[in-house]
């Protein structure tokens, strides 16, 4: 049965409760529990070919034509890398947040959808996500080497949950300076929340480089404009009787709060402006897609070279830089300089190049093609991805702002009458 959050200033344990529920509806949830079992999955068993490229320390760059990677996505390729990049992570803490995410809020939209429905949402927000970033990120010539992480397919369960669950409790915790067990929660409406969200997202879009905030805005507006139209009236009629009669699990619901709309003004102008922002960096991308058609996309890495005692390079990355140009890379790796032996070998490089093993031959340093995409569709893409930006954009504010009630499962008009 639902129970009143504890907010104010609470202990750690009490915070963490209060943030890691909200108010969800009974039912199974065999979708939302398989993916997360299958990112964390993916996660341990991608551990070798992701870790070491976050690290700067891998030891075959050739890894990188197997990840989804900006430019090939813009190119109209890599669908197979798109979508095993949903699935892997960039550390513990991406995959803990976006998992946490996922815990919270995919048994609700899961249970208001059906499984297939929801499954449909989350691959094609994620997908959308990664075309929209990708697009994004060949305007600004930015070196991101690959895209991984589920933030924008869960974004796209945030969308449908804003639309879907407006009214449900969350809480929002702040920690206490200088009292690091203490912490001060606020109760709020779900619309709330996730406007607090949208607002931390476009400030990290201005500050902060090399996160796929793009994907993010892409992946809620999709969400949002698919659970809007892919929602099974009955089954939302069935779940707010429920909620009307206290069936549901987490933080508890007033009655007062059940009988009145509640997707927040402050929510509605945030979906405007995300999707204003959406569509202008698609639209600006446009003249810098219609440049790059036709010419590669090289991306090079500065780096040190050790051969470890077992055999293999192992390559250190120092620094990477994108260049356009009219020919790939003249065989895969290049060097373009080979720099005298740091230290003679065996007498402990290992740890220069993050191995245990202190038996190294000598280091040398090396400019290297890492990759190279020829970017044959690219404006097409940006094209296209610029057309289903401004259909989900539109079909998200008509969701948002025309009658969002009427598949809104926390909105029971008549809540506390006999009989409900």
């Amino acid at each position: 049965m639902p129970e009143e959050p504890k907010t104010g200033l609470v202990f750690i344990t009490d915070a963490v409760k209060c943030e890691y529920r909200d108010s969800s509806p009974m039912g199974r949830r065999p979708l939302t529990l398989a993916l997360i079992g299958l990112n964390l999955t993916l996660f341990i068993a991608s551990m070798d070919l992701v870790y070491p490229i976050l690290w700067g320390n891998l030891r075959e760059p050739r890894v990188f034509e197997y990840l989804a990677s900006p430019a090939c996505v813009a190119s109209g390729g890599c669908l197979p890398q798109v979508v095993l990049s949903m699935f892997l992570h960039a550390g513990l803490l991406h995959l803990a947040g976006n998992m946490i995410f996922l815990y919270i809020i995919g048994d609700n939209v899961e249970v208001a959808l059906g499984w297939r429905r929801a499954l449909l949402v989350y691959l094609v927000s994620g997908i959308a996500g990664a075309a929209v970033q990708s697009i994004a990120s060949l305007r600004d010539m930015e070196p991101a080497l690959f895209m991984v992480g589920a933030s924008a397919a869960v974004s796209g369960f945030l969308g449908a949950y804003l639309i879907l669950y407006p009214g449900s409790t969350m809480c929002y915790c702040l920690g206490i300076p200088l009292i690091p067990l203490l912490y001060y929660c606020f109760r709020m409406k779900a619309a709330n929340y996730i406007a607090i969200w949208l607002v931390i997202q476009t400030i990290i879009l201005a500050t902060v480089p090399y996160i796929a905030v793009w994907a993010h805005l892409a992946g809620l507006l999709t969400g949002l404009a698919l659970a809007r139209h892919l929602a099974d009236r009955s089954r939302i009629a069935g779940l707010r009787i429920q909620f009307a009669r206290g069936l549901y699990r987490g933080h508890r619901i007033d009655r007062a709060e059940l009988r009145q709309p509640s997707l927040s003004p402050l929510a509605q102008i945030l979906v405007v402006a995300s999707a204003t922002i959406v569509l202008i960096g698609l639209a600006t991308s446009i003249p810098a897609a219609l440049e790059m058609d036709g010419k590669y996309y090289n991306v090079y890495m500065d780096v040190t070279v050790a051969e470890h005692r077992l055999g293999g390079l192992v390559y250190v990355i120092k620094d990477v830089e994108v260049r356009l140009e009219d020919s790939p890379p003249q065989g895969f790796y290049i060097s373009y300089r080979e720099l005298e032996p740091r230290a003679p070998p065996g007498i402990g490089v290992g740890t220069l190049v993050g191995m245990e093993s202190r038996a190294m031959v000598p280091v040398a340093e090396a400019v290297i093609a890492a990759a190279s995409y020829h970017l044959v569709h690219v404006s097409w893409m940006a094209y296209a991805t610029l057309a289903l930006g401004l259909a989900s954009s539109l079909a998200a504010l008509h969701a948002a702002l025309y009658r969002p009630e009427e598949v809104e499962v926390t909105y029971v008009e008549g809540a506390g009458e006999k009989g409900l």
